[in-house]
């Protein structure tokens, strides 16, 4: 039995989420994950900024959907207007299930493991065609706030999460 409908994404993009290895970056010498503020520490290099000691899981691509009021602001942002750029992508469950992006150690409905920190890379069209690249460390995109919504139709009694909100914003040097 295939479940109860848990709705679906009406304009589907596909977004590449870098999430933040912090065990691989606490071991970074010099350097380091902060787990307070939740970003990495810049390594020791004798200069006055750091090395980056940023350590990421490999490229994790799933479908999403923009939002649009952001959205056209951040096309011109891409091209170099503006370097602070503001994205809501909202992604649905079942995707982050189907991608093992869900703790299952937490119970049926466990929390996502996409959080704050992690980098978004770029946005493309499902059919493979690039819209836009966003720059890596120590500057790009980051999500700085995951919000679940949505527990979608009701089965007999038991709810079914549907939807995470990632705000993410740009940062110059920050989560490196």
């Amino acid at each position: 039995m295939a479940g109860p409908p848990r709705g679906r994404l009406i304009q589907r993009f596909l977004v590449g989420i870098y999430r933040l290895d912090t065990e691989a970056t606490s071991l970074v010498a010099g350097g380091g994950y902060d787990p307070v503020f939740g970003e990495a520490l810049p390594a020791a290099n004798g200069s006055q900024e750091g090395a980056p000691s940023r350590r990421e899981h490999p490229v994790v691509e799933l479908p999403c959907q923009v939002d649009r009021r952001d959205w056209d602001q951040d096309r011109i942002n891409a091209g170099g207007h503006d370097p602070d750029i503001e994205l809501m992508l909202t992604l649905h469950f079942k995707d982050l299930e189907a991608a093992g992006l869900v703790h299952s150690a937490t119970g049926f409905v466990g929390n996502p493991m996409i959080g704050p920190g992690d980098r978004i890379g770029y946005i493309k069209r499902t059919s493979g065609l690039m819209v836009v690249k966003f720059p890596g460390p120590p500057g790009g995109v980051y999500v700085v706030q995951p919000e679940q919504a949505g527990f979608g139709l009701h089965c007999m009694g038991v709810p079914q999460r549907n939807l995470l909100i990632l705000h993410c914003r740009s940062a110059r040097r920050g989560n490196t």
